[in-house]
């Protein structure tokens, strides 16, 4: 068996992984898989398809798909859209850090 050319298992080895850095990436994957499960969860609440979510919101189905599965961080437009097409607001807090 060949070597398959779309893996690349050395991408990145080599390069010190800071915990910092580690730990603020895992930080934005969390935000955005917990971000794309709310508005999951809030179509299924209200029977409704990606695409209709996507209709609604004027996005595509892809770009839904995505958004759910965490993949894409939405901008403010699109997720005031979102918010707008799923019947609920947008709530934005600061809690402290520490």
């Amino acid at each position: 068996m060949g070597e398959n050319p779309h893996v690349r298992w050395d991408i990145g080895q080599g390069t010190p992984r800071d915990g910092s850095i580690v730990r603020a990436g895992y930080e934005a994957e969390k935000r955005a898989v917990e971000l794309g499960r709310a508005v999951r969860e809030r179509r299924v609440e209200l029977g409704i398809s990606q695409t209709e979510l996507a209709r609604r919101a004027g996005t595509s189905q892809a770009a839904i798909s995505r958004l759910e599965a965490g993949e894409h961080v939405p901008t403010l437009t699109l997720l005031d859209r979102l918010a707008a097409a799923l019947g609920a607001t947008v709530d934005v807090s600061f809690t402290s850090a520490a």
